[in-house]
């Protein structure tokens, strides 16, 4: 099955994602400063910025994809996986926000975003 990749679109994912990511993590880095509802709204504000970027670095590679046939999203289907990728980002960043998040916990943190990820593509 012959298929095409158009670089313009693999660039510009790769912008959005090192970008998002970026003010992604500037933004949880607050998160420590704050207590109470502050802090929830600063790990929500990261976790939506986080979430958003990989969604939408991967949702424009996937533009970039032409697998040689007509391709359609569905609108609902496209907001769960928006919803999974900003929700197990949120459970990430909650668990490495903890008092006592030693190296065992981020990696299980990083662990559930994987698994948030490979969730947001099925």
């Amino acid at each position: 099955m012959p298929h095409h990749h158009h670089p313009l679109f693999v660039i510009l994912s790769l912008v959005v994602a090192v970008l998002g990511s970026w003010t992604a993590l500037d933004l949880f880095r607050r998160v420590r400063w704050h207590i109470g509802r502050t802090r929830q709204v600063w790990l929500g504000t990261a976790a939506v910025a986080m979430g958003a970027s990989i969604w939408s670095m991967h949702f424009i590679a996937m533009l970039g994809f032409d697998p040689g046939s007509a391709v359609s999203y569905d609108p609902a289907l496209t907001l769960v996986s928006f919803a999974l990728a900003v929700g197990a980002t949120w459970g990430a960043f909650f668990s490495a926000a903890r008092e006592r998040s030693g190296g065992a916990l981020v990696m299980l943190a990083g662990a559930f975003m994987g698994a948030g990820i490979c969730l947001m593509h099925y």
